[in-house]
């Protein structure tokens, strides 16, 4: 039995061509090969690796349309493009001996500003929410709080302290008076002094470092 011509695997076609064959519009499979997601040689495209780069980093559930009615009528068949034992599909423009990206080189191609194949922005993603749902998780059992009111509040317990002092020589003057047997006047004045001296050297307060959860 004679091979069908479209059935080779390694046959370099059409983006239209191929479009057609998988099913999806031609400015879909255009924009899918423009971005990377699916390998490319010189225009063309080989039917085999489009199916395979297509599953590999594309969404087909947002991708897919109907597929193209044989043109042989009631009676055609389908043809379907296998790969080889020899042919083994690999990610896009892959290079001998190159790894999968991780996580981070996604993270960092994400903030480049460069597109993503859709299996690496999912995985972005799915990691970015799981970080916040954790950052919600430390906040909801009281491990974590907000920088900016711990600052203040901080800031506000410090103040409350040297207010404190400020008015302490007044408080405690006249029983001091008493016991030492000398003008009370006299005596905050001279307390009131000592006391602003010592907050001066303490100096103003520094925000606290706050070390990270865990």
């Amino acid at each position: 039995m004679q091979r069908p011509p479209d059935a080779t695997p390694l046959e370099l076609i059409s983006i239209s061509e191929a479009a057609r064959k998988i099913g999806v519009n031609k400015s879909t499979l255009s924009r899918q090969v423009d971005s990377g997601a699916v390998r490319s040689h010189g225009g063309k495209v080989v039917l085999v690796e489009v199916v395979a780069d297509r599953s590999a980093n594309v969404n087909l559930a947002q991708s897919r349309r109907r597929p193209a009615k044989p043109k042989g009528g009631k009676g055609g068949s389908t043809l379907v493009a296998v790969a080889s034992p020899d042919a083994t599909p690999g990610p896009p423009n892959a290079t001998p001996g190159a790894t999968d990206a991780t996580d981070g080189d996604f993270e960092q191609q994400l903030a480049d500003g460069k597109m993503l194949p859709f299996a690496g922005a999912q995985r972005v993603k799915e990691n970015y929410l799981a970080r916040q749902r954790a950052v919600d998780f430390e906040k909801d059992v009281g491990r974590l709080v907000d920088r900016a009111a711990a600052n203040k509040a901080f800031f506000d317990q410090a103040r409350e302290l040297r207010d404190a002092w400020l008015a302490w020589p007044v408080r405690v003057v006249t029983l001091m008076a008493s016991d030492l047997q000398v003008d009370d006047r006299k005596l905050v004045e001279v307390l009131t002094k000592y006391v602003r001296e010592h907050l001066d050297e303490l100096g103003e307060p520094a925000a606290p470092e706050l070390a990270p959860p865990g």
